[in-house]
């Protein structure tokens, strides 16, 4: 697991200003592409016992908030949540 935090700024949709960074990834198998638009819409879960609340409720807290979270992830090479919240 590798956690990174940096200075950057929101996306255009989200006004541009400054933000914080945490980046949190590990190097799992990565999260297939045809699953990676469904991982927070509510109740989907890859894993037998999820119910498929986590990242959705993470989402949700995070744009109530101003910010936002992005997913980057890579067949073999694990996967990368960024959350993004405004400064100031």
């Amino acid at each position: 697991m590798r956690i990174a935090t940096a200075r950057a700024s929101l996306s255009p949709g989200r006004g541009g200003r400054g933000s914080a960074e945490m980046a949190i990834g590990d190097t799992g198998p990565g999260i297939p592409e045809e699953l990676r638009g469904k991982i927070f819409e509510p109740f989907f879960s890859t894993k037998e016992e999820g119910i498929g609340l986590g990242l959705p409720i993470a989402q949700r807290i995070v744009e109530e908030h101003g910010g936002e979270i992005r997913v980057e992830s890579s067949a073999g090479k694990g996967t990368v949540f960024i959350v993004s919240l405004p400064m100031g």
